[in-house]
């Protein structure tokens, strides 16, 4: 592929030789993580705006006098956990995925480091695809969206789930498929 793979990934899918990379997906949940964490930052970043602007009325006359290393303290803190939290919500979308190989997956997190390396000999299974049966959700006139869950032997890691809207589904049937080809079994 002519996609470029950061090195880690590289690097984590050369040691558990899974081969060449197949696709690379966004995480279809990005967006979701996003905005969440969007949220979060505007809650932080709300905090040393007040502190700021409390100081200033003080200064004015219109308040007790700052306590100044508390003041500081605060708006360093908070200026700080906002600036992580706008990383983390642009890493979310930009650096958050999943890349398939022939022989497992290895998933991202915002930050771009690594957080899974799995073969698909330790997966328990895909849920969503090789049944009848499939769990949709649909909220307030939104399109039907696939639900889809990695589970893995034992139990750990924990699940990946995912959601793809029906009937456009990519990533769930073509990590199912790659199963298939590298375990010889339906999920």
């Amino acid at each position: 592929m002519t996609e470029v793979v950061p090195h880690r990934v590289r690097t984590a899918a050369e040691s558990a030789g899974f081969g060449p990379l197949v696709q690379r997906f966004r995480h279809p949940n990005a967006r979701l993580f996003a905005a969440i964490t969007w949220a979060y930052f505007a809650m932080v970043a709300s905090l040393p705006l007040a502190l700021l602007v409390s100081i200033v009325l003080a200064l004015a006359g219109r308040g007790p006098q700052p306590q100044w290393p508390v003041a500081l303290i605060s708006v360093l803190v908070g200026g700080t956990a906002a600036y992580l939290l706008a990383q983390l919500a642009i890493g979310n979308v930009t650096r958050r995925a999943i890349y398939l190989y022939p022989g497992g997956y290895v998933a991202t997190g915002p930050s771009g480091r690594v957080i899974r390396t799995v073969a698909w000999q330790r997966l328990a299974g895909i849920d969503g695809m090789g049944s009848p049966l499939q769990m949709r959700v649909q909220v307030a006139g939104t399109r039907a969206r696939t639900v889809f869950a990695f589970r893995h032997r034992g139990g750990w890691p924990r699940p990946i789930k995912f959601t793809e809207i029906t009937g456009r589904e990519q990533l769930g049937p073509l990590a199912y498929r790659l199963y298939i080809e590298d375990t010889g079994k339906p999920a």
